[in-house]
């Protein structure tokens, strides 16, 4: 038997995470694959988009005895999804890969099971966002309905707001939203064999869209025992039933805590997290997660164990490019509790806009001793770091 795994990322190590079931792995991938002699075959693709990535998959999948495929990119869910039906192999469906990637199909799959989201609108004629801000005024969010990491995300504060957004209309489809004022938070884990082998909530150092303002921004360990963290959790799972059943499901909701304290869904993934977010959790519990799903997809044993405290508490911080020059930018920290320095910028390069929050020139993980300390550590790493990345205005 076989896997073949859908590839867009440098940080997915699916030979080794496999090689104990010694099955052949297939990889279609648009980056280098780690061990790359290891594997069966390796097709490379520039742009993995492309309808002959998936006619590859089906040749291999008549071809080869292939028993499970796996993927780990949003955007290869749904048609990974459907080449598994094509197929014949047991995993996510297209119903369930599409309610999961079309947000308004979430949402009304949320209305239906009675489950708060803002109020919500998809657009598909010109006349149905000037129409949902004459119903609910601004400010309101506008959004692609099926992208992922904040891309394409604008908030429309007034008619002027309203007027450069029409002026260069969206290819793609979008949606509106009514503007949450709250904070957020993001609950990611493993669902398998209908039991939940880990689920944990997380908060956001300001929030996903902070990027656009060129605020720094990350994700923070939460005491998951605490009032708020078992709430986000039992709402998590009440998401989770109210979208079509898959398994094993690997999942990252974002959460709003409006100001009044109600939940609120923003949105949820059936894949891991971005953005340090797996780097957080292997170093407070002791695991990968990315590892565990990718395990999980291929029928094996996730090999989790993890605790239901952490073991540590951490933080990442990210610093977003800016339209401009970077002058400077350190390459080291004079504080010991600072781990995971990635500079991601270069001296000298004029940047553009960050168009999502992974776009970044320079991310850093912080540690603490408690909730507490880590956020008191932020704070002080944060400033630090925003007096020495320097930019300078590139016009």
């Amino acid at each position: 038997m076989a896997f073949l795994v859908f590839n867009r990322s440098t940080k997915f190590d699916f030979y080794n995470w496999l090689a104990d079931a010694g099955r052949d792995v297939y990889a279609i991938t648009s980056k280098p694959m780690n061990r790359p002699g290891k594997y069966k075959l390796i097709r490379k693709f520039d742009d993995l988009n492309s309808p002959l990535a998936d006619q590859l998959a089906l040749e291999i999948g008549r071809s080869a005895p292939l028993q499970y495929l796996a993927s780990q990119s949003e955007y290869d869910m749904l048609r990974v999804a459907a080449l598994r039906e094509s197929l014949g192999l047991a995993g996510q469906s297209v119903a369930s890969a599409r309610a999961y990637r079309d947000k308004v199909t979430m949402k009304d799959c949320m209305a239906a099971a009675g489950v708060p989201t803002a109020r919500y609108r998809r657009l598909e004629v010109a006349t149905d966002l000037p129409a949902f801000i004459d119903a609910h005024d601004y400010p309101v969010v506008v959004k692609p309905v099926d992208a992922a990491g904040s891309r394409g995300v604008r908030v429309l504060k007034d008619a002027r707001d309203l007027h450069d957004f029409q002026l260069d209309p969206p290819a793609r489809q979008y949606m509106v939203e009514t503007f949450v004022s709250g904070k957020m938070y993001h609950v990611n884990g493993l669902l398998r064999g209908g039991r939940y082998e880990f689920i944990v909530p997380y908060r956001y150092i300001n929030s996903s869209l902070d990027y656009q303002a060129h605020g720094c921004y990350g994700s923070m360990t939460m005491q998951p025992d605490t009032a708020l963290g078992e709430r986000l959790v039992t709402f998590c799972k009440r998401v989770i039933a109210a979208l079509p059943p898959t398994d094993p499901l690997a999942f990252h909701a974002e959460i709003f805590c409006a100001d009044d304290g109600t939940l609120l869904l923003n949105e949820i993934a059936s894949r891991t997290a971005g953005s340090l977010i797996i780097e957080l959790i292997e170093q407070d519990y002791g695991f990968n997660l990315s590892r565990a799903w990718v395990r999980a997809q291929c029928g094996l044993d996730t090999q989790i164990g993890a605790g239901a405290r952490p073991q540590c508490y951490s933080a990442s911080l990210m610093f977003p490019t800016r339209d401009a020059a970077l002058r400077a930018l350190p390459f080291t920290t004079p504080f010991e509790w600072c781990t995971n320095l990635f500079v991601n910028g270069r001296q000298g390069m004029v940047n553009g806009r960050a168009a999502t929050y992974t776009d970044d020139v320079l991310s850093v993980i912080v540690t603490g001793a408690s909730e507490a300390q880590t956020a008191e550590r932020v704070a002080e790493a944060s400033a630090w770091l925003e007096a020495r990345i320097v930019w300078q205005a590139a016009h």
